[in-house]
């Protein structure tokens, strides 16, 4: 079929008779089959026949959403963000090429940590000891 619009592409009939219009890949404006596109829609850049959304700030790879799943060195993955230092609740873990690595959680009441078992400080009403945090005893324990 001759003139399928944007975000189909045309597929001959069986008998070579005029056949129908099929749906492009996810993100293609234009495409020549189902896995080939050749424009892509608002956002997404075209990468060999794929529309995919160019890797947020600091990511080194991202899925085809734009989501992080390896950061650029000294960046962190924090969810699917590359974020330049972790946030409080968590600590940094390198990569084990030396990339980067990620940001994991603390131990239960540190609100800051060097990593999953030494805290530096505790949430409200913890108490810091040692390098963990634990709530006072009452009186009479």
């Amino acid at each position: 079929i001759a003139g399928c619009p944007d975000g189909t592409y045309a597929v001959s009939g069986s008998d070579g008779a005029a056949g129908e219009c099929r749906p492009c890949p996810p993100l293609c404006k234009t495409c020549v089959n189902a896995s080939t596109c050749t424009s892509c829609e608002k956002g997404a850049h075209l990468k060999s026949g794929t529309c995919v959304f160019p890797c947020p700030k600091g990511c080194l790879s991202c899925t085809s959403e734009g989501k992080c799943i390896r950061c650029k060195e000294k960046y962190h993955l924090h969810g699917d963000t590359c974020i330049a230092g972790c946030p409080d609740g968590t600590y940094a873990v390198s990569g084990s090429d030396g990339a980067a690595g990620e940001c994991r959680p603390c131990s239960p009441l540190c609100r800051t940590c060097v990593n999953a078992s030494t805290c530096t400080s505790c949430e409200e009403g913890a108490r810091f000891k040692s390098g963990t945090c634990a709530f006072p005893c009452p009186k009479d324990c």
